[in-house]
């Protein structure tokens, strides 16, 4: 007979647990005195003397119950989240993959799935490991769930007679993107980047969907809905748990509560061959996001191989080509579907953004190639212990800062479609155009004085020109989020009335900048 013993049996999940296994002649569950069910002694007599103890606790109290095993033989199950992630912990869903399988059946430690975690992983970790979704995709979840996953509390508000009107519609939450579940997510399936996470609680009892929507040409292997559906078949085979719908199972819509009381989960796969493209609008949208994507690897490219230029580091060097091929990748592949967008009828909005966003990729691409042909100057600068005078190092530290805040003044505002921020970057193109003349008028007079070499010339004047390239490209990217947030088109007349009308803001930007980055010291 099998000893079983159940910590938190008072919650939710332990109730459940316990109802299952109570009658139930090959089990013998061992009770623990209410009064003593806090007392860490008397845990520890029970779960010692059980074959098998269910952990049903918050992290905390989880992590303290298992430093009370003494038992080698005890086999601990926890529910919480506390050890999902852990290498000594087998991960609990045999049905992903046999490694799975072959860890639950051998070990005394067993993490229980999240419930969410359950289906993302379900559906995310075969098409990871199986080289079709590339870590670093960035996967945004929607998901829905009834009540009950809320615990007692959770079930105690919504089943109160005088509740509040906002728990009759669904609510969103875990709104800072910080829920519980999205390091198991990002762990299990071997994700290179967290995912956006959008989960929402219902008025209803139990059950629950998880939805991850995916543009079909972003993929490492283009997939027809048909091609994904036999995938997913073949993966699962047979199992009683994880069931593969055939296409088009479901008509029009998903319940989330058809499934409840059951402790099996179904795969549907719907849509079309290009996934995004019947819905223009929302394609727009998810273009610009992924293209906001390449933006923050464009600063990160660029940022890191600046620090490269005070000493060479391999690693950070391959981080750097690694960097620049995924804005390659994105390019290409972003490229090819905005090019299909606009094909599509789209009103005049969309379609000047889908133009502009054609346009900026391509300037993001570009200041990936510049970071990574400052790799290559910093690589030369190491192998030939070329070293600048402290002239010129004052002097490429304050080019280096103004690259620096155009860049970032750039970026952000993309990111967040901020027009009056990018009116900035105008101003600042000029300051460093002047900026970088300045230096190289320096370089020559050290050139002639002798102080300098023809050497270092050509190292310092591959590292400007770079700079001189990020900033023009950094400008273009201003005058598209400028078109896109005022709704102007015609980007040159607007920049000339801002330049010109009166001056003043203008002006007060250029001299800020200016005084800002004044070169120190005389040539």
């Amino acid at each position: 007979m099998t000893r079983i013993f159940i910590d938190g049996k008072a919650g939710t999940t332990g109730l459940k647990i316990f109802s299952r296994f109570q009658n139930r002649p090959e089990l013998e569950l061992i009770q623990i005195d209410e009064d003593k069910r806090k007392d860490p002694a008397e845990r520890a007599k029970c779960i010692n003397d059980s074959d098998i103890t269910f952990l049903c606790l918050p992290d905390p109290a989880a992590i303290e119950a298992v430093a009370l095993v003494t038992n080698p033989k005890v086999k601990l199950i926890d529910t919480s989240t506390a050890h999902r992630t852990l290498p000594d912990w087998a991960y609990g869903f045999p049905e992903l993959a046999p490694a799975f399988r072959e860890k639950i059946a051998s070990s005394n430690r067993i993490a229980v799935p999240g419930c969410y975690a359950s289906g993302f992983n379900a559906l995310i970790y075969p098409l990871v490991s199986g080289g079709i979704l590339p870590a670093d995709y960035p996967i945004v979840c929607y998901a829905m769930s009834g009540y009950s996953g809320a615990g007692n509390k959770g079930i105690a508000q919504y089943e109160a007679a005088d509740r509040d009107p906002e728990l009759d519609s669904p609510r969103q939450y875990a709104l800072t993107q910080q829920h519980k579940h999205l390091k198991e997510m990002g762990a299990i399936s071997h994700l290179a980047r967290t995912p956006i996470f959008a989960p929402h609680i219902c008025d209803y009892p139990c059950g629950m969907t998880v939805s991850v929507p995916l543009f079909a040409d972003l993929l490492k292997k283009r997939m027809t809905p048909a091609d994904m559906q036999a995938f997913y078949a073949g993966h699962y085979g047979d199992s009683r748990v994880v069931k593969v719908r055939p296409l088009g199972y479901s008509e029009s819509m998903i319940g989330a509560n058809n499934m409840a009381g059951r402790d099996d989960m179904e795969i549907e796969i719907n849509g079309n061959d290009e996934r995004l493209l019947l819905t223009p609008p929302l394609a727009v949208s998810e273009c610009r996001n992924h293209t906001v994507e390449m933006a923050k690897i464009a600063r990160e490219a660029f940022t890191e191989s600046i620090k490269l230029l005070g000493g060479y580091d391999r690693k950070a060097a391959d981080r750097i080509t690694e960097l620049e091929q995924s804005l390659d990748d994105y390019e290409d592949k972003l490229g090819t579907f905005l090019v299909k967008i606009s094909g599509l009828e789209l009103t005049d909005e969309d379609a000047n953004i889908v133009s502009t966003l054609l346009h900026t990729i391509g300037d993001f691409e570009r200041i990936g190639d510049h970071a990574l042909n400052l790799v290559k100057v910093a690589q030369e600068i190491s192998d030939k212990g070329i070293s600048f005078s402290d002239e010129a190092k004052n002097e490429l530290m304050t080019a280096t800062k103004a690259i620096s805040e155009i860049l970032d003044i750039t970026v952000t505002a993309f990111c967040d479609n901020d027009a009056e921020a990018a009116l900035r970057v105008e101003p600042l193109e000029q300051v460093i155009d002047k900026l970088l003349a300045e230096i190289k008028d320096r370089h020559i007079a050290r050139l002639t004085g002798g102080s300098c070499t023809i050497e270092l010339g050509f190292v310092l004047s591959d590292i400007l020109t770079n700079y001189e390239r990020v900033s023009d490209h950094c400008s273009n990217i201003a005058v598209c989020i400028i078109q896109i947030g005022h709704s102007v088109f015609d980007t040159h007349e607007y920049l000339n009335e801002y330049k010109n009308a009166g001056g003043k803001e203008f002006t007060a930007a250029y001299d800020g900048f200016k005084k800002k980055y004044a070169l120190p010291g005389k040539a």
